[in-house]
């Protein structure tokens, strides 16, 4: 028969092992309900960044529109409508031909690319009705 002091030796281990997984159970269910909260807080943060994207594009939407563009064109710059001569220039009689300038674009374009092709056009300039030259 087992001795009575093996019995209470292993008594006061199973009790003391008990005691351990609670306090276990305990340090878990405080972590996880920890991490839950932080998961809400995470949730809820991602719907506020939804409903901010959601306004963001619909004023990109807005601000983009060609009515709101018009209007804002209209009322700040000074447009007209394109004439043809202001597009495209008789190089017959125009002494200053772009077809020279272009030329002599072309002619600095090989040298600099040392060989290498490339089919590029030259700046498109075009005279706007205020005189002013723009390049795209």
């Amino acid at each position: 028969m087992p001795n009575s002091h093996m019995i209470k030796t292993f008594n006061w281990a199973l009790i003391a092992a008990i005691i351990v997984i609670i306090w276990y159970m305990f340090t878990v269910k405080g972590q996880v309900q920890d991490l839950n909260f932080q998961l809400k807080q995470l949730n809820t943060q991602i719907d506020e960044e939804q409903k901010q994207y959601s306004i963001l594009k619909a004023e990109i939407a807005y601000l983009e529109s060609p009515n709101r563009l018009r209007q804002l064109a209209a009322k700040y710059l000074d447009l007209e409508p394109i004439k043809t001569a202001q597009l495209v220039s008789n190089p017959i009689n125009n002494s200053s031909s772009n077809f020279a300038q272009y030329k002599n674009y072309n002619n600095k374009k090989l040298a600099h690319n040392s060989g290498r092709w490339r089919y590029k056009n030259r700046f498109n300039t075009v005279k706007t009705a205020s005189a002013r030259t723009k390049t795209f």
